[in-house]
């Protein structure tokens, strides 16, 4: 007992403040190594969010921080949650070496990489684009907001049926918000637990997802194709439309990914284990609920 309190007095420190005592546990860095990886290094004393460190013999910045009287492992500190939206976002890619990689020189050649860490990602380049409405930008912009709508659990991360990144990208999908689309909320949404083979996270379902991002893409761009040039269409269509492949895109990930395991990512891929979806026949099946509209 006499050893444990030796250690946890080690790792932590009282402060008085007027007649209370407030006992504040040492903090551990979150790092981002200049090979694509991100760690939780137990080192309370590497330095502040911002800085260029080494660890070890390797370059990394400390991109975020968290109490180790609250978590002694990556795991378990995003588990409990209170991580930074920036470890947040680093997360979703943490097995992308390249991605990370990427991140890692972004930060080394900005003027001030502490400033760069708190304010998240930037804006991407289509938000500069006056043809897209401020309605498509602000649900890009607000997609936290997400997470709070579906009372996201910590361990747990709130996955776009329709991704983010189809706004700038789609026609369909602009016309569809601006109809009223509601991107943001649980049409759109479902919890799913977080993977991360680097992080320890082996049983979630929800990384980084650029296949089924690509199948999505593809489907609201063949219905761009076959329907935008016609008379009668109006922005209520891309809305119905969006609506319907939303609808049928949470409930394969309700099924394959909540309750089977699946990775989300793998919905779309043939083979053992795989969500086997053929995407001509999801778009099929979505065109004939949307027919029963009109």
């Amino acid at each position: 007992m006499a050893a444990f309190a030796e250690f946890f007095m080690l790792r932590s420190k009282i402060v008085v403040k007027g007649f209370k005592f407030y006992l504040y546990g040492s903090v551990n860095p979150w790092v981002l190594l200049a090979s694509g990886k991100l760690e939780f290094v137990d080192d309370p004393k590497l330095g502040k969010v911002g800085d260029k460190v080494k660890v070890g013999t390797e370059e990394a910045f400390i991109v975020g921080s968290h109490s180790s009287k609250r978590a002694k492992s990556a795991k378990e500190a995003l588990e409990k949650g209170g991580v930074s939206k920036f470890v947040d976002e680093l997360v979703e890619i943490s097995d992308d070496v390249d991605a990370l990689k990427t991140k890692f020189k972004e930060l080394d050649t900005t003027s001030n990489a502490k400033n760069e860490i708190y304010q998240g990602s930037k804006d991407p380049a289509w938000f500069g684009d006056p043809n897209i409405s401020q309605a498509a930008k602000d649900a890009a912009k607000n997609r936290a907001q997400l997470r709070k709508n579906l009372k996201t659990a910590a361990g747990d991360e709130a996955h776009h049926a329709l991704p983010i990144s189809a706004i700038g990208e789609s026609k369909i999908y602009q016309d569809a918000i601006d109809a009223g689309f509601e991107v943001n909320t649980k049409v759109n949404g479902i919890n799913l637990k977080k993977f991360s083979k680097s992080l320890g996270l082996i049983d979630g379902v929800h990384a980084s997802h650029p296949f089924y991002n690509r199948v999505v893409d593809k489907m609201l761009e063949r219905f761009r194709v076959e329907f935008i040039h016609l008379p009668n269409y109006n922005k209520s269509m891309a809305k119905n439309f969006t609506e319907e492949l939303s609808a049928r895109m949470l409930k394969e990930l309700d099924v394959l990914s909540k309750q089977k395991g699946i990775k989300v990512d793998d919905l779309f891929r043939q083979g053992e284990g795989m969500g086997n979806l053929v995407p001509d026949t999801v778009y099929n099946e979505i065109l004939k609920s949307f027919y029963k509209k009109y």
